[in-house]
């Protein structure tokens, strides 16, 4: 096992040197405009909370990992509600009628986004407890990547604003510590490190997170080259012709 969580360590160093993570972090670029990602990123996190009940919990079919997840999925489930808050609170509680939003939401410019969701339900709907524990460690990889380099545009924002944000700032990140959490995963934590997976299981696992690290690269992409093209005080309907 420790040889894959070592992959997964690999590709998670990999993410520090994407453009979108550099543009987070760089102080010198207005914090409003390296949070125009928020609105673009709407599908995935409004989505995750339907890929975590729907997907990836079971409730019946009960070991080690499966236990292990049930647990993290419910305490990832209060997240959606944090980034309606950091929204709000970053102005892009815009006025639309139904017709424009699902446009944006549904434009080019995320398509990168939604096919993340899509690509995950995919690779777990009907996976092992293990394989779906080996793609929760990936995601959660990224997961702290980003919300680390999220967190610095909300800390430089909050600085002008004096709002705190709760999603992409300390609160979230905070939670994210890159594994799999609970009681749960504290309780198991030793068995699952000790945990011989066969070759077939090692192989597929390494496809697995070479998979997610695929996918979550398509991701960042997309909100890179997204918030590379905003403007400070852009209003986001406008780009609801990119659909």
């Amino acid at each position: 096992m420790q040889e894959i969580k070592a992959y997964i360590e690999m590709y998670n160093k990999k993410y520090d040197s994407h453009p979108l993570f550099i543009f987070l972090k760089d102080s010198s670029i207005d914090p409003r405009k390296r949070l125009a990602i928020a609105p673009c990123i709407a599908h995935f996190s409004m989505s995750f909370a339907d890929l975590n009940r729907y997907v990836y919990r079971d409730f019946e079919s009960i070991d080690i990992f499966q236990e292990i997840i049930n647990e993290h999925t419910i305490e990832d489930s209060k997240h959606s509600v944090w980034f309606l808050n950091d929204i709000k609170r970053l102005g892009f509680d815009q006025p639309m009628s139904f017709a424009e939003s699902m446009a944006f939401l549904w434009g080019k410019d995320t398509i990168g986004i939604r096919r993340t969701t899509y690509d995950f339900c995919a690779s777990i709907r009907y996976a092992t407890s293990f394989e779906r524990y080996i793609v929760l460690e990936a995601i959660e990889g990224n997961g702290f990547e980003f919300f680390t380099a999220t967190c610095k545009a909300a800390e430089d924002l909050s600085l002008l604003t004096g709002e705190k944000y709760i999603y992409f700032g300390q609160h979230h990140l905070k939670m994210e510590t890159g594994h799999a959490t609970g009681e749960t995963f504290l309780r198991l934590k030793e068995e699952v490190d000790n945990y011989k997976p066969s070759d077939e299981q090692r192989e597929k696992a390494l496809k697995l997170i070479d998979r997610s690290y695929e996918i979550f690269t398509r991701f960042n992409d997309d909100m890179y080259n997204y918030a590379s093209k905003y403007n400070v005080g852009d209003n986001i309907i406008k780009r609801k012709e990119n659909i």
